[in-house]
């Protein structure tokens, strides 16, 4: 995936059911991938289509307290629901 993100590949292309790589990295569990795609940039905030979740969201319900951290920190909005009102505290 480095070599593509240096030679442009766009990583905000979503696929036919509208996630991005970052949010299929989150459904691998794909700690490494996920770091590197945020930090190429990847929005922390995009909402999946599918109910709406963001990453935040997503990586509290799998419990990953390192991503969520990561998150945070590079400006995921803990505030951001899902389409239903959900937010991450909820999970």
């Amino acid at each position: 995936v480095k070599c593509l993100v240096d030679y442009g590949i766009d990583i905000y292309k979503v696929d036919r059911w509208g996630d991005t790589p970052l949010m299929k990295s989150f459904e691998k569990g794909d700690e490494t991938m996920i770091k590197f795609l945020i930090e190429n940039g990847a929005n922390v905030n995009k909402k999946k289509c599918k109910w709406g979740s963001t990453p935040l969201m997503e990586t509290c319900r799998i419990g990953n307290e390192n991503i969520v951290k990561f998150l945070i920190k590079h400006g995921a909005n803990v505030k951001k629901g899902n389409d239903i009102g959900d937010t991450p505290l909820n999970f």
